[in-house]
Order: C-alpha cells, then structure tokens, then sequence
C-alpha cells in the first residue's frame, strides 16, 4: 500500500513533529516532496480504513485543538485519540451479547475506565428514583 497525502504548509509542520511516534504506533509515512507525504503503511486495526482519511482527520483535528486527551503522555495521548475516534463502538453499531460482555471485560481492566481519552464518561450511574423521573413513573 501506497498513497499520496498532501498537506497545507501548517499541517505539515503538524505532521513531521508526529511522525517519530506514530511510527512507534505502526505507522509508516515519509515526507514525499514538498507539501506530500508517503503512507506506507497503518497498524493493522486500520486494515479496513483509507489511509489519506485517517492521517487527515488526524492531522485536521490536532490543527483544531481537538487532538487534546486528558492523558499525561503524548504518545499515549495521541495513540488513545486515534483508538477512540475511529475504531470504538459507534451507537448505530449491532453487538452480540458475547462482544458486550467482551468489551466490559476489557473496560474493567482499563486504568481509568470511567472516561474516554477525552474526558467523557463511558459509565453513568442511575438510581431507581431518577429512572422513574425519567420515565414519568414518579414526580
């Protein structure tokens, strides 16, 4: 695999300053001329994702300042931002039973399973009196 990325001048800059540890992650990309680079290859849980769409929305998102996790280390940082944004369970997604209690499994041994990388809660916690609230049941 092979493709041709090419990046505005302040995106390039974005990118050349990942580049060492996206390599760490499994990616292989190499400038490519002047505003080009090279996509060699992806880790492998992007086997089924175009290549130019995954840099590119990473690179577009850490131009925009939505690249920020709540993790102390960059590395893991951007690795966990990559994970969260284009491989996790999306709400339209069908899941077996099996693939439930999977993912709960491996979220109980996560080191801070009660948010996402961006901060958001992947647990809420509901007593039986808000549930009635919210379905009308009681006042």
């Amino acid at each position: 695999m092979e493709e041709v990325l090419e990046l505005h001048p302040r995106q390039i800059e974005i990118l050349k300053k990942a580049l060492p540890f996206l390599a760490k992650l499994g990616f292989e990309i190499e400038p490519f001329g002047g505003k080009a680079f090279v996509i060699r290859a992806l880790p492998s849980i992007f086997h089924d994702e175009n290549p130019v769409t995954v840099i590119r929305q990473f690179v577009d998102e850490t131009e925009a300042g939505k690249a920020q996790t709540h993790l102390k280390d960059a590395p893991e940082g951007v690795a966990a931002m990559i994970a969260c944004k284009r491989r996790s369970v999306k709400a339209s997604d069908a899941l077996t039973l099996p693939a439930m209690q999977s993912l709960l499994e491996q979220l109980a041994r996560c080191q801070n399973p009660f948010n996402c990388p961006h901060g958001r809660p992947s647990i809420m916690k509901y007593s039986l009196p808000d549930l009635e609230k919210q379905f009308k049941r009681k006042p």
